[in-house]
């Protein structure tokens, strides 16, 4: 299996601003978009302005390469890449950094836990989000559930992102 290392680029200058890797580049560019919403790492506030202004990054593919060489051309490109003045916005210098240990990760999902149960209105689009995927899963979802997540997502399209328009 083939591995798609990738630049996000400026669509106004074309300069590369972010490099990645995915299996799939066009799927992983948009769970960026729709992350933008609710992460705030360099690249996800760019791509924010961006949406602001109607518009999206551009997408190259620089290298295809073995499951087992990713790591190695990811960090050379984003090494290359800096080398020549790009101004990437691009936390790590690659690969699979930063690494978060399991207990940062447990950590990580008691903070989101917490910001959930101390909202009421959160919770339950959270509760909501969480029933109709499951329904979803399963190949059926009944139209009174789609109806209080369209309710939901008409006062809180912040929360929702792509569900907004089930």
């Amino acid at each position: 299996m083939s591995i798609q290392i990738y630049a996000l680029t400026d669509p106004h200058t074309d300069n590369i601003r972010y490099i990645g890797k995915a299996n799939n580049a066009e799927k992983r560019l948009k769970t960026h978009i729709l992350d933008s919403r609710r992460r705030n790492t360099p690249v996800y506030c760019w791509l924010r302005k961006l949406l602001d202004l109607g518009t999206v990054p551009g997408l190259v593919i620089l290298r295809e390469v073995e499951q087992n060489e990713w790591i190695e051309a990811e960090r050379e490109l984003i090494f290359f890449h800096r080398a020549t003045g790009a101004r990437l916005l691009n936390l790590a210098e690659g690969g699979d950094q930063p690494f978060c240990s399991k207990e940062q990760r447990a950590e990580n999902g008691r903070r989101t836990i917490e910001k959930i149960c101390s909202d009421p209105e959160r919770k339950r689009i959270w509760q909501l989000k969480l029933r109709l995927s499951q329904a979803l899963s399963k190949g059926h979802c009944n139209e009174a559930t789609k109806g209080k997540m369209r309710e939901a997502a008409r006062k809180r399209p912040d929360l929702f992102g792509c569900w907004a328009n089930i």
